[in-house]
């Protein structure tokens, strides 16, 4: 499986880490969600299976780069609590 499909199998957890946070501007929601991509695609080039599974590994990088993209951007992010 290539790195395009196996990020494409995954975009639903970039949507949902994205929508965890409490984006009301659909751009802003829509530049997350592209740097979520390209955290996803990180995170598939850096994945070591023999320490866990990968979607924990990827949302907690996905996460991360969201909240470095909100901060970036005076932007500070507010997160739901997913319960």
């Amino acid at each position: 499986m290539t790195s395009q499909q196996s990020s494409l199998k995954h975009y639903g957890l970039i949507i949902f880490v994205v929508d965890s946070f409490d984006i009301q501007d659909f751009h802003l929601r829509e530049d997350c969600i592209q740097s979520g991509f390209l955290a996803l695609m990180r995170a598939l080039e850096r994945f070591d299976s023999t320490k866990g599974k990968f979607t924990t590994y990827a949302s907690k990088c996905i996460k991360n780069e969201v909240i470095r993209y909100l901060q970036k951007h005076n932007k500070f992010p507010i997160i739901k609590d997913l319960q």
